[in-house]
Order: C-alpha cells, then structure tokens, then sequence
C-alpha cells in the first residue's frame, strides 16, 4: 500500500530564493504537484513527481507563505494527497554607525567603534565586517583601528539562522585625513619590537626619560638627558610604556615591545 507525502529540501526560505522541494513517494502512475489558490508564483520546472521548483510571487511574498499539494489519482493509494507548506521569510535589514574616529597617541592610529543597528528575524546571526583597510571583524559591535591616513568604505554583511543574508556598504564613510596638531611623528623608536637594544631619537632635544612595565611600575628613570639620541639596554621580555618629555616642554608616550 502506498502513502503519498511531500518533504520540503528547506523549511523556509528568503525573500527572492526559489523555493525547492522533494518527494518520496514511489511507485504512483499518476501524481501531480498544485499550489493553493492565493499564490501567484511561478513554476521553474515541470510539476515533476519527485522535484519541484518555484519561484515565490508578490502575493506570496506578502503572506509570507506558500502551500502545495501533491496528489495521486492511483486507486492502490491508501492516501492520494499531501501538503506542505513553505514560509518565506525576510532577510536581515542590515544598517550601522560609526562614532567618530579617536586618536590614540600611544600607538599612532585613529580608533572607530562601530554600531550595529541592524534588524534581524531571528535570535542571533553572524557578522562579517569589511573595514577598507584589508581588515575583517566577525564581532557585532566592533572597534577598529586605522593605522594610515585614508578614506575608506565600510561594508557590514547580517547573515541570520534562515542562512539570509543582507549586506550595506557604506563609501568612503571613514575619513582620516590628517594627524593631530599635537602629535610627535619626529620620534623614531628602533627597532620595535627587539631582542637587544632599542634606539630613541628626536628632532628635538629629549630632557627626560621614564618607562613604566605593564603593571604601571615605573622600572627607568632618566633626567636632564639633553640629547637626540639615546639606547635604551635590553629588559624582561614584555611590553612597556615609555615618556619623553622634550626641551619645549612636550610629553609623549610610546609603546615599545622587548621579546
């Protein structure tokens, strides 16, 4: 005895996706697949028996579903009809901010947070950010750093649990286009990171010296220095902070990393 049913490839699928769907059932001379009166879509393929393909129509679209039939005129069939029913659903609407950029004088780069505002049908999705500068994040809400100066387009991919997907891209959304007023790119640390020696030099005078380790312990100190240049001896493995203060009375820190 035969049993007819359909079985769909996708429970539901996006808005603009065709829907697909199969069948197992067997050994029927005569079926046909049918859809209920309120879709206006199309057929792709024939209503083949086992493989069924249809793209959704604007009224399907709106009820965001669809249902189909499939029926057996065979008198051997215990049952000579199924359905099943296809959900169509929206895809993200995917949007986002950016704060402006903040300088960070301790490394020499512009810091953005940006914001996702973006819509989701779904309880979680998956983020892919492009930032412009051959940088990625896969992080909602992420902070990212620009190290050179630049205009960069910025484009935020949403995929939700349907697997839809919706993308923005926003041109040349991030403008850099100049260093702070204040900050000294006449210092040169080399080299950084290093396994030896570090050598500092200034276009100006350097008057004092102190570096600090990654706990805020101040580990050098050095006063009325008066040169452009000086090394600093090989320390701990680790990362540390230095200030100089030069002869007009500026400070600035830097990062520098012995290995």
């Amino acid at each position: 005895m035969v049993i007819i049913y359909a079985q769909e490839i996708f429970f539901s699928k996006c808005v603009g996706e065709e829907i697909a769907f199969t069948s197992s059932s067997k050994n029927i001379s005569s079926k046909q697949w049918s859809i209920w009166a309120a879709a206006d879509g199309v057929f792709k393929s024939l209503p083949d028996f086992y493989y069924l393909r249809y793209e959704a129509g604007t009224n399907d679209k709106s009820l965001k579903m669809v249902r189909f039939y499939l029926k057996s005129t065979d008198p051997s069939c215990l049952f000579t009809e199924d359905s099943v029913t296809a959900y169509i659903v929206d895809p993200p609407v995917v949007d986002f901010y950016a704060d402006p950029p903040k300088f960070k004088q301790l490394y020499g780069e512009y810091e953005v947070k940006f914001h996702n505002t973006s819509k989701i049908m779904t309880s979680s999705a998956s983020y892919v950010w492009n930032f412009g500068d051959s940088k990625f994040s896969f992080q909602k809400d992420p902070i990212h750093a620009y190290k050179n100066l630049g205009t960069y387009s910025v484009d935020l991919k949403v995929t939700d649990l349907n697997n839809c997907s919706g993308t923005l891209v926003r041109n040349n959304y991030i403008n850099i286009v100049s260093l702070p007023e204040n900050y000294n790119n006449s210092i040169v640390i080399y080299p950084n990171p290093s396994d030896d020696k570090i050598l500092v030099q200034s276009e100006n005078l350097i008057t004092s010296f102190e570096m600090y380790n990654s706990l805020g312990e101040l580990v050098l100190n050095r006063q009325e220095i008066n040169a452009k240049s000086f090394e600093i001896n090989s320390f701990n493995a680790g990362v540390y902070l230095i200030r100089l203060t030069d002869s007009n009375g500026n400070t600035f820190p830097e990062k520098v990393i012995f290995r």
